[in-house]
């Protein structure tokens, strides 16, 4: 209770402690920013899945190689975008 009347109270300006304005901050922020993320990898990995199904839909017999080169290839444009966020590094 006290912490929701010390957030309304920054709400409606009646007082500012900026410790408080960023606790109260990343303890909303943070969990979205989670949520986000695992939102796009399942977005990221369905994409690459329906791509995979799609190139091999025809196929008896698919070559484990073939199909690491196809998998890593679907999967290129989120890595380049891991890249360039800096997210991961080239070695």
């Amino acid at each position: 209770m006290g912490e929701s009347l010390e957030i309304r109270k920054i709400y409606e300006y009646e007082f500012y402690d900026a410790q408080l304005a960023l606790e109260c901050m990343h303890a909303a922020v943070a969990p979205e920013i989670q949520r986000q993320q695992e939102q796009h990898q399942e977005e990221v990995f369905a994409k690459a899945k329906s791509a995979i199904e799609s190139r091999f839909a025809g196929s008896d017999h698919i070559d484990p190689e073939v199909f690491i080169d196809a998998y890593v290839e679907s999967l290129m444009p989120y890595i380049q975008h891991l890249s360039r966020t800096g997210r991961i590094r080239d070695k």
